[in-house]
């Protein structure tokens, strides 16, 4: 282990000694660094010297020991008690042979545990070296670079040996951690399938920035979502489940619920355009798993107390019913369904609301333009006019703040009085609420009802101009 270290193609160190060293035979030196010989080999030996870990051990005479068929349950648990300076043998006193016996195989377990663990963080280590894109001897010798899906393959086989062996040392801490660096990997790979094609201009999920493609062909090429990212993104959750229950919730609680929410994310941009997973046998929609994942996250976010991510959960949970109204052919939702999107988009503009409204002006404006959009949908004759009267309110909320305040309001997000004087400059609109009023009349207009009132409506909205829709008189 100590010469695969010494690597004088990198390091400069140990030339002219591995040169002259008469034990080193001739017909391995050349390769002993850069095929990665000595790396392999150090291992080869680790794995040796902790066989003992991956096989039964016979009790001791008179301790009465009974251990567990399972490598990882049944040995790791006794080998990690040993290493801790307790023994899973029975206790007996005095200088017997027995108690000799027992004490003999405490120090071979903490021996043990010691090699496997050293074991473990070699493995990790090269992973890590392989993910950082640093070329490491055994990826010299396997004739492989970065980023090619070989390499990530290898990679993984590192991080799944790395977590063998931590589990076996009983390093449940560090398991934990190499298991989050797994999901780490498996997210990559989802990802980099998910933007594969964005460079060939794809255009079904520029609303989030993201489209998807991979080797299935065709219908990659269009932006769909495959059963193949599915089950990476699956992996990725199951990760950090695991890295949560093995550090008894200390690790992976947060990255998991991160993974839903990405996941969920992917699959409600598709939902316009897509109605299942491609290549798959699932019977649920993307609508359904999309809301399924957002759910688990919104769960894991309120046990973590993040009312950030969970007013973000909230978000993407009332967005989800107006991209499934996007559809072709689809039929009105059911009421129970608009008041439960209804419900996650006022949470989300509560949260903003309370926080800072002008200080997330984005995010304020994004839930509220989204609660307009759910009350537009209610099986109501005022239904627009509720949802006018809302994006006037929350315009008016929002233009108060930014009035008062002695921060300089953006031009992308506030409309300015061009009639006040140059050292302060009146915001009187917010043109994305204008923009939604503005969609709102016409979508009246067109029905043919109440023509009048949003004849006069529609003219303050172009004219940047309080609304005061309860003095307008009906039509």
């Amino acid at each position: 282990m100590f010469l695969s270290k010494l690597n004088p193609l990198t390091r400069g160190l140990g030339d002219k000694r591995l040169r002259e060293d008469p034990l080193v035979r001739d017909d391995l030196r050349s390769g002993l660094w850069t095929e990665g010989r000595a790396l392999r080999q150090s291992l080869l030996l680790y794995e040796r010297a902790t066989a003992r870990l991956r096989r039964v051990p016979t009790p001791a005479p008179g301790t009465g020991v009974s251990h567990s068929n399972d490598d990882v349950g049944g040995n790791a648990g006794r080998f990690a008690a040993g290493a801790a300076g307790t023994s899973g043998y029975g206790t007996s006193s005095g200088n017997t042979p027995a108690a000799a016996q027992r004490r003999r195989h405490e120090a071979e377990d903490q021996a043990t545990v010691k090699v496997a663990r050293k074991l473990a963080h070699l493995y990790n280590e090269e992973a890590r070296a392989r993910l950082t894109g640093v070329k490491t001897p055994l990826a010299a010798s396997d004739g492989h670079g970065g980023g090619t899906a070989c390499v990530e393959e290898e990679v993984e086989g590192l991080l799944v040996e790395a977590r063998r062996w931590m589990l076996l040392s009983g390093d449940h801490s560090n398991a934990s951690r190499v298991l989050l660096n797994l999901s780490e990997l498996h997210a990559r790979r989802a990802e980099q399938m998910a933007c594969a094609v964005a460079t060939n201009g794809s255009g079904a999920d520029e609303q989030a920035g993201t489209s998807c493609a991979g080797g299935a062909g065709e219908s990659l090429q269009q932006g769909f979502f495959t059963e193949a990212q599915y089950a990476l993104w699956l992996q990725v959750a199951e990760c950090c489940d695991e890295a949560a229950t093995l550090s008894e919730g200390q690790l992976g609680h947060r990255e998991g619920a991160f993974a839903h929410l990405r996941v969920g994310v992917h699959l409600s941009v598709r939902v316009p355009t897509q109605a299942q997973l491609l290549n798959s046998k699932r019977q649920e929609t993307l609508a359904e798993l999309a809301d399924r994942h957002f759910g688990k996250a919104l769960r894991a976010f309120d046990e973590l107390k993040d009312a950030r991510e969970v007013a973000v959960c909230h978000f993407h949970m009332a967005d989800l019913l107006l991209r499934e109204q996007c559809m072709p052919g689809v039929a009105s939702p059911a009421r129970s369904r608009i008041i439960a999107a209804l419900r996650h988009a006022r949470r989300s503009g509560e949260y903003w609301e309370l926080v800072g409204a002008l200080q997330y002006a984005k995010d304020f404006i994004a839930s509220h333009v989204r609660t307009a959009r759910l009350l537009e949908l209610q099986n109501r004759g005022n239904a627009l006019i509720e949802a006018l009267q809302h994006l006037s309110e929350r315009e008016a909320v929002l233009i108060g703040l930014a009035n008062g305040s002695n921060v300089e309001t953006s031009v992308e997000l506030f409309t300015l009085d061009g009639r006040g004087d140059s050292k302060r400059r009146l915001v009187v609109a917010v043109p994305a609420f204008r923009r939604e009023m503005g969609r709102l009349c016409q979508a009246g207009l067109r029905q043919g009802e109440d023509v009048e009132r949003l004849k006069a409506v529609y003219r303050r909205v172009l004219r940047n101009e309080p609304l005061a829709l309860n003095g307008l008189p009906a039509g």
